[in-house]
């Protein structure tokens, strides 16, 4: 699996957990406890995906390295094509850029330009009050933010985007600006775990090697135990 093929897969997946999560969890907005659970396990669920896709990529890498290096050993000519799918460690971090770079710099553009909504303080005792009673210095104080279209649009494309952390849109609601600072390094959580994955490619065929020699010793066993019994031998008729 080429490097581009393992960025796709990347975005393929944070993809298909965003739609499941505007599916299923925006349904279930009066149970928070329920969309906390499902949230993480589609993340940590996707997230592990993209370590195995990482891995397999990586062990790949290593495989075709090495037959190239038995071909180049025997005088045979490799094709730079083949030379390109070979095991390099920057690859894992051009996963990482690929990916990640896009989300968090819209995460940032975000954080920056969303307003700063005044917190409006009740006094002490204030609850006891009229709820419908307008307390003038409040409203003195209230300031209204208007805003052009294009900053309320890149709000909703970046909580689209970051729709994974859908349960948070509730807990933080009265924060936004600490919800936005979360979304940036969650932009890099998936690609982190694709290259992390890339990076155990080595130790992944490595063990894939001793797996098989593991096998066939165990199969070299099993013939010789067979051997050894000898054919069944017939019961004496009585």
């Amino acid at each position: 699996m080429k490097g581009r093929s393992l960025i796709g897969r990347t975005y393929l997946y944070y993809l298909a957990d965003m739609v499941l999560c505007i599916l299923f969890l925006m349904m279930m907005s009066n149970l928070l406890w329920l969309q906390i659970i499902l949230s993480l396990g589609l993340i940590v669920g996707f997230s592990l995906m993209c370590y195995n896709e990482g891995g397999a990529a990586g062990e790949r890498a290593v495989s075709i390295e090495r037959m190239a290096e038995k071909r180049i050993a025997e005088g045979k000519n490799v094709d730079p094509e083949t030379k390109a799918e070979f095991f390099d460690k920057k690859k894992a971090m051009k996963v990482i850029i690929a990916v990640a770079l896009p989300f968090a710099l819209l995460a940032v553009v975000n954080l920056i330009v969303s307003p700063n909504y005044p917190v409006i303080e009740q006094a002490a005792g204030a609850e006891n009050a009229d709820p419908f009673a307008l307390d003038e210095a409040v409203i003195e104080n209230t300031q209204t933010v208007d805003e052009p279209a294009l900053q309320v649009l890149l709000r909703v494309v970046a909580r689209v985007v970051f729709s994974p952390l859908l349960p948070l849109y509730t807990l933080l609601d009265s924060k936004p600006a600490v919800l936005y600072a979360l979304f940036i390094p969650f932009s890099f959580v998936m690609p982190v775990c694709s290259a992390v994955g890339y990076l155990q490619g080595p130790k992944i065929r490595e063990k894939k090697i001793m797996d098989i020699a593991r096998g066939k010793v165990k199969k070299k066993r099993g013939l010789l135990v067979g051997k050894q019994r000898g054919p069944r031998q017939q019961k004496p008729l009585v």
